[in-house]
């Protein structure tokens, strides 16, 4: 036989599982609404905009991250995608772009920069790809990368994003 659940107040007796029917759970938020209404809110389209808006920019700084791009100061990095949302789309396809011209084993890190002495400077993300190529090698390919991928942005996207080389 299978096992039966009560409710407390005996109005309803669920056999089965043991776990409450989607029914139950929805009379027991109106009955409590009635009874306090502060019981159950529903929140508004503002929180749920700003709880999506939220988990879409921790979605992409951890799919960056997990992609193998380690983000330098992470409380600036999360402001300017806020900011420059139209330059996620791009961040996600980065990891593929630097391993498809530098491999796998070129480490990627990314910061926000912004030029302090001038005034009207906005901030920009800064690749440093760390390679082992020799200088004129990594700067040919660098130079390729930029025809084929940062030049066929639209420039106000591109402009945002700016690629260093360090040679290790």
């Amino acid at each position: 036989m299978s096992p039966v659940i009560e409710k407390p107040n005996n109005l309803q007796t669920l056999t089965g599982r043991g776990y409450w029917s989607t029914f139950d759970l929805n009379w027991n938020r109106q009955v409590s609404a009635a009874i306090s209404p502060v019981a159950y809110e529903a929140p508004t389209d503002i929180e749920i905009s700003e709880t999506l808006t939220a988990g879409i920019f921790n979605l992409v700084t951890s799919i960056i991250s997990l992609r193998g791009i380690q983000i330098e100061n992470q409380i600036e990095f999360d402001k300017f995608i806020k900011v420059y949302s139209s330059v996620i789309t791009h961040l996600l396809g980065a990891p593929d772009k630097f391993i498809e011209y530098f491999g796998r084993s070129s480490p990627v890190t990314v910061e926000i920069f912004s030029d302090l002495d001038e005034e009207s400077s906005r901030e920009e993300l800064f690749f440093e790809v760390q390679t082992n190529l020799s200088p004129k090698k990594a700067n040919e390919v660098l130079s390729h990368m930029n025809r084929e991928w940062l030049m066929k942005l639209p420039f106000e996207e591109s402009s945002l994003l700016n690629i260093a080389l360090k040679f290790v």
